[in-house]
């Protein structure tokens, strides 16, 4: 088991345009997991304006290996009258990389037919990351998107940085121009220049809170209704509730005072 740790730095991306790709971003995860047959223990996904990021815990190493019957030709149209096989026969050991020894008949209600049964070896989890990663960022649906180099790629804002760890290991993508790393940045205004290490995924949220960051949604709004109840030192005053406004607000910084 590892933990995983996928973080997007953009360009400050639109309040309204956060929560669309968030719940896209969560469910094509949960999905690739389903579809992979691996396992997690916890998913964490959200975003800011300045990146999105997802934390998976425990992730699965590598797929298991499983057994899979492929299922061909009928027997009548697979061997001739001498009992060689036929070239619908050999089409289908040639399409599976089989030999004809590997082939058995099974029968069923229709007749019967050939059946190989192969050990199909489970893939590292690092490699259908690299897959997923590739083709599903420029996926993410935004209302309105931009071009901003040669790459092409669509995006709500221009993609600066990919932070992607596979427990202490980089897991190597490149994605419009942008190669993936263990760096972070962190709040604009209090150093965005300078690039934040990540040794592995449980340190990335507190070395963003270290910098000015408060990376999940939750946290930042749970600040903002904090500074809200201590605004106002006088008992008989208060602030007028507005969850609207608190939740914009919530999207369009970083760390909220």
């Amino acid at each position: 088991m590892r933990d995983l740790l996928l973080e997007l730095g953009v360009e400050e991306i639109p309040a309204t345009h956060l929560q669309p790709a968030e719940d896209f971003l969560r469910t094509a995860l949960e999905k690739f997991f389903r579809d992979s047959a691996l396992s997690y223990s916890g998913l964490a996904l959200s975003s800011t304006p300045r990146r999105f990021f997802a934390l998976a815990k425990e992730v699965q190493e590598q797929q298991a290996d499983v057994w899979v019957i492929k299922t061909g030709p009928a027997r009548k149209i697979a061997y001739d009258a001498e009992g060689k096989l036929t070239p619908a026969g050999l089409g289908f050991l040639k399409k599976n990389a089989a030999t004809e020894a590997e082939l058995a008949v099974e029968s069923s209600d229709k007749g019967e037919f050939l059946v190989l049964q192969q050990l199909q070896p489970g893939r590292s989890t690092c490699e259908l990351l690299q897959d997923w990663v590739k083709d599903t960022l420029p996926r993410i649906p935004f209302p309105k998107t931009m071009i901003w180099n040669a790459s092409r790629l669509e995006f709500s804002r221009p993609l600066r940085w990919l932070c992607l760890l596979w427990g202490e290991d980089v897991i190597p993508v490149e994605i419009a121009v942008v190669g993936s790393d263990r760096y972070t940045y962190g709040n604009r205004y209090l150093g965005l220049g300078k690039a934040l290490q990540v040794a592995n995924p449980g340190q990335y949220l507190d070395v963003l809170r270290a910098n000015g960051v408060l990376a999940a949604r939750q946290e930042r709004r749970d600040a903002l209704n904090a500074g809200l109840a201590k605004v106002l030192s006088e008992p008989a005053l208060g602030v007028v509730p507005d969850e609207r406004l608190a939740g914009t607000v919530t999207d369009l910084v970083e760390y909220p005072t």
